[in-house]
């Protein structure tokens, strides 16, 4: 306390919650009523947030923190239409989301579609002709590996790769 009943600018800054250099800024701006008195250290500024602040040739108005009741948030003119939007995004990401797990198990069953063509045609497959022949033959061994089923996984790969393009193609074109 001061010697007039007022506040110092420690003792005002711990009121409000803010720094003792905001207290003097707002004292130097006359957002509150001050005057300077003579203190053990020199001169010591007087506070008195309560009372009326002095009216002068441009006068800052009232200080920060004196309103009473919690602030209020402006909200943008335009989130009534930002709502809408997000909820027109929404429904058709939904939407989306249902045609491209339609478009998934749709190259699944194609994929198992063609490997069982895949099959039928190695089994309907001619003999070859080592096989074929009566008399027995001694046949050179191979210096290359067996051949992998490799084009199997590249047919099915390459499938998915169609459908997949389609299913972009789709999204893109509506």
């Amino acid at each position: 306390m001061a010697d007039d009943g007022g506040l110092t600018l420690g003792e005002l800054a711990v009121q409000r919650s803010i720094s003792k250099d905001a207290a003097r800024r707002l004292v130097k701006a006359g957002k509150i009523a001050a005057h300077q008195t003579n203190g053990s250290h020199g001169p010591a500024w007087c506070l008195h947030p309560d009372s009326e602040i002095p009216e002068r040739n441009g006068s800052a108005g009232a200080a920060p923190g004196l309103r009473h009741g919690p602030a209020t948030v402006a909200q943008p003119a335009d989130v009534a239409a930002l709502v809408v939007l997000v909820d027109r995004l929404t429904t058709e990401n939904r939407e989306l989301v249902g045609a491209v797990a339609a478009w998934q198990s749709q190259a699944v069953v194609l994929a198992g579609r063609l490997m069982d063509a895949e099959q039928r045609l190695a089994l309907t497959a001619p003999p070859s002709p080592v096989l074929a022949s009566p008399s027995p033959q001694t046949v050179a061994p191979s210096l290359e590996p067996p051949s992998p089923r490799w084009h199997l996984w590249v047919t099915w790969g390459l499938t998915v790769a169609v459908l997949v393009a389609v299913v972009v193609g789709l999204l893109v074109w509506r």
